[in-house]
């Protein structure tokens, strides 16, 4: 065994240091009611450290060995909250009220940096209530995104220079440039199902900046008792996101700027024969993202009558429904196109280690609870996903799943609890994404159950 697998004697360690503190009080009244206020500091350190052993020294791990690696920031800040009330109990006016926050960030090694926040609420009676809040953000990288460690892994794609997705001429020339031998352009074919994609930390990253608008309302329903309904729009954009994309949607970029000098094409390393040997996948700060939608949030709670009691206790019927429509989700790499991946597969929206993101997702609960014994029913639907555009697939559509989870705990004293339930109730299958856009899986696993039916029991005990 331990010729096979040596023992890693490399050290890794991650510190932080943290202090802070605040007030906070009431500054004067208002009419309406009292101004309430808060200011702080805190003062934060990270440091991170890898000493490598022998066996990473002498490369033994292949492409993941690792040599010296050592990075730290620290950072102080300064913040302030207020909330203004500025009308209450009037007609049309149960509540209106500000609330702003400003924050400011001394990084060590990014500099500072302002951020803030205003909202308000407005309450025309008790059972209706919109808000709004506009925030302006900003998130240095973390010393994982700085400084984790570069690795090699194979990933599904194709080369725009195989002669069966017929190259333009000026991808041609680009293919050459790269390394693909000229004489050979003509009839250049991919030999592998892919690549390598390298992928970790890039110590060169900087902040990442965003603003962030969102409004809703929250409607307590005044003809139908204990039934509570929420909905808020959100619309989130971010300035040099860090990000990394995937090695197809570096490819396709690079075949899309035209520009051997870009950072895609440059990412692009190509063996003697024109193979493409892998390419760089670090995180980087690629561009912009946006993402748009609206989040539904509903309950209700109603009282069950004495017939549906059980093990002599009460009982309640409570139902939640909360549901998700993405009306956006792209990224822009700086200079090309942007992509985007609400409700699509395929281009760089999924793939070895991408995650989809479906346009609808929704979770539907239903539970019989009593002081002894609780029963719940869950339905979780996730939307279709449809092909990207000019992506070249037998697979046109990834259906819409749903899946079924049953559970019941119960307590016969206050120390013991048991539990047992059934994920998946009705065995649902994944949909088939093909290799190229699932990864190994064949799906996506971060958003279907590919396990299938399952069962689960087990004890607590409270002391």
């Amino acid at each position: 065994g331990d010729f096979i697998a040596t023992a890693r004697t490399s050290k890794e360690v991650f510190e932080r240091r943290v202090a802070g503190g605040s007030l906070t009080g009431d500054l004067f009244e208002l009419p309406a009611g009292a101004v309430a206020a808060a200011v702080g500091f805190e003062y934060r350190k990270d440091e991170y450290n890898f000493t490598p052993g022998a066996t990473d020294l002498a490369g033994e791990y292949g492409p993941i060995s690792r040599g010296i690696t050592a990075g730290e920031f620290d950072v102080t800040e300064f913040f302030g909250e207020v909330r203004i009330p500025i009308l209450s109990d009037r007609p049309f006016f149960e509540t209106l009220a500000l609330e702003g926050a400003v924050r400011h960030s001394e990084y060590s090694n990014f500099g500072g940096a302002v951020t803030w926040k205003v909202s308000g609420e407005w309450a025309p009676v008790q059972w209706l209530r919109f808000r709004s809040a506009y925030n302006r953000a900003m998130r240095a990288p973390t010393l994982s995104e700085l400084f984790s460690p570069v690795s090699l892994g194979f990933t599904a794609g194709d080369d725009p220079c195989d002669v069966d997705f017929q190259p333009t001429q000026a991808q041609k020339d680009l293919c050459i440039a790269q390394g693909v031998p000229a004489a050979d352009i003509d009839t250049f074919q991919q030999i592998n199902v892919g690549f390598d994609a390298q992928s970790g930390g890039n110590p060169n990253l900087k902040e990442e900046n965003s603003s962030t608008f969102t409004i809703g309302v929250v409607v307590q329903v005044p003809f139908v008792r204990n039934l509570n309904v929420a909905v808020d729009y959100f619309d989130i954009e971010v300035e040099d996101a860090i990000t990394s994309i995937s090695a197809q949607q570096t490819v396709d970029t690079c075949f899309e700027l035209l520009d051997i000098n870009s950072a895609q094409c440059q990412a692009i390393r190509r063996l003697p024969n024109g193979q493409i040997d892998f390419v760089g996948t670090e995180l980087s700060n690629i561009g912009a993202r946006k993402v748009r939608g609206v989040d539904l949030q509903a309950d209700y709670g109603v009282d069950l009558p004495e017939s549906f009691a059980l093990l002599g206790n009460a009982a309640r019927l409570q139902l939640g429904l909360a549901a998700g429509w993405l009306f956006e989700n792209t990224s822009q790499v700086i200079g090309a196109s942007p992509l985007d991946c609400a409700g699509y597969f395929g281009a760089g929206c999924t793939g070895q280690g991408i995650f989809g993101t479906p346009d609808f997702k929704a979770n539907l609960s239903a539970a019989y609870v009593n002081q002894a014994l609780s029963l719940r029913l869950q339905y979780r639907h996730i939307g279709k996903l449809e092909l990207a555009s000019g992506v070249s697939s037998a697979i046109k559509k990834a259906g819409s799943r749903g899946y079924v989870d049953l559970s019941a705990t119960y307590r016969p004293t206050d120390v013991l609890e048991l539990f047992a339930g059934v994920d998946n109730l009705l065995d649902e299958l994944p949909p088939l994404l093909g290799f190229s856009f699932g990864g190994d899986a064949n799906t996506d696993v971060s958003i279907y159950d590919v396990v299938g039916r399952r069962f689960f029991t087990g004890v607590r005990m409270r002391f």
